[in-house]
């Protein structure tokens, strides 16, 4: 309490824990008065407070109030630096739950106004400028009185780290790479593409002004280690971000070829790319389309290829196996068509063997027979076919395979019933 020469202002109204500055602002029966603390016994309008501290009235206006109230400054001002934000925290001075916090570029003075805050003591600034100098104010709202403006509280943001780095589009010798700034005033970075297990990079990166970049001449099969940080400028840099892993793809094969195609064989052939270590091959009837399966494994070429049907139309697919780096993608359909079927195994216990042939310009085409024992012999039937008369024959050998027994055209080029 207040006492004005040793006597009790019964009218003062006034709730104060404590006081520890050297003047104080207050309302006294109408009157504002702005006391200082003085030593004991200087003046006439000396007041005493209960802890025998003296104070002396500087100056005194009208006012509508009638009871004392002081706003107490916010204390403990504390900040808390994550890259370009600022978490803000502060004690309050009382029981307030309102403040103005103002966040600006060092040396900008005590602010005016600021963001007002309520409920909780603290406050997040968001998106400042990178490796830039600030300070912090906080002002104490009671509702109809405000404090003193606290600070300044400097604080100084870092360079942002990236986020979100990938890799898309990997090939065997390409790879995109992005991330997000994380701080819109960001705008200049770093990258680096370096041997899986490197390890951080110790200088510069390969500079860029933005986000996403194409690298190409990669090794094929290889995998590799990407690294990327934020340039702030007047070398301030953040720290690396990575490793992001990647491998680049399996290269696939090259001039795929089919040749030494028999009724029921062929011979595949295919240009590897050297990295890597077996293929997977297909044969199948045209029109199946992309494997969906392994096929076949192969560790060298050429590879030949048995057991097809005669007279059959089939495509080819081979793929590469590079091990680690998985397998390339299919190459393919490489088609081609199996000859017709011209050496029979005749087993007459079963019935008789019926071939059908439409032959071409200056065809030669020899068609065998054999029978499955040796005692039962074979007769050749035509049941239906022609060929050109007087230009056309047929030619039938006996099992030496050198007496004719039948040569000609037939009835004027009728094979029928020959």
């Amino acid at each position: 309490m207040l006492k004005k020469n040793y006597s009790i202002l019964t009218t003062l109204l006034i709730c104060l824990l404590s006081f520890c500055g050297n003047s104080l602002n207050i309302h006294v029966n109408n009157d504002s008065k702005l006391i200082e603390k003085i030593d004991k016994g200087l003046g006439n309008e000396n007041y005493l407070t209960e802890d025998n501290s003296y104070f002396k009235e500087i100056t005194t206006s009208r006012t509508n109030n009638s009871n004392v109230f002081v706003c107490p400054d916010v204390t403990n001002i504390a900040v808390a630096v994550t890259g370009v934000n600022a978490q803000i925290t502060w004690d309050a001075g009382g029981t307030e739950t309102t403040w103005q916090c103002a966040v600006q570029l060092a040396g900008s003075g005590v602010p005016a106004t600021g963001e007002v805050v309520t409920t909780t003591p603290e406050y997040l600034a968001t998106d400042l400028l990178p490796s830039t100098d600030y300070e912090v104010y906080v002002l104490a709202d009671c509702g109809g009185e405000v404090g003193t403006w606290v600070g300044p509280i400097a604080f100084t943001t870092d360079c942002p780290v990236v986020g979100n780095l990938q890799s898309n589009n990997v090939t065997d010798t390409t790879a995109d790479i992005s991330w997000d700034p994380m701080n819109a005033n960001t705008t200049a970075w770093e990258y680096a593409i370096v041997a899986d297990g490197a390890g951080e990079p110790t200088g510069n990166g390969t500079p860029t002004t933005t986000a996403t970049v194409s690298e190409a001449g990669l090794t094929p099969a290889t995998s590799y280690d990407v690294y990327v940080r934020t340039d702030c400028g007047g070398g301030e840099y953040s720290e690396w971000e990575g490793p992001l892993s990647f491998t680049t793809t399996c290269p696939e094969v090259t001039d795929i070829t089919v040749t030494d195609v028999t009724d029921s064989s062929a011979t595949l052939t295919w240009l590897a790319s050297g990295y890597e270590i077996q293929w997977d091959y297909v044969v199948q009837p045209v029109g199946t389309g992309i494997p969906a399966g392994s096929g076949s494994v192969a560790t060298n070429t050429p590879v030949s290829v048995t057991g097809l049907n005669p007279d059959t139309e089939y495509e080819v697919y081979v793929r590469a196996n590079c091990s680690f780096a998985g397998y390339s993608n299919w190459q393919g359909p490489i088609t081609f068509t199996t000859d017709i079927q011209t050496d029979f195994l005749v087993d007459c216990s079963v019935g008789p063997t019926n071939v059908s042939y439409c032959y071409e310009n200056n065809d030669t085409t020899m068609f065998q027979f054999t029978t499955t024992d040796i005692y039962t012999s074979l007769s050749v039937v035509f049941n239906s076919g022609t060929v050109e008369d007087g230009v056309d024959e047929i030619i039938v050998y006996d099992s030496d395979g050198t007496t004719v027994l039948y040569q000609g055209s037939g009835n004027a080029g009728d094979l029928t019933g020959l």
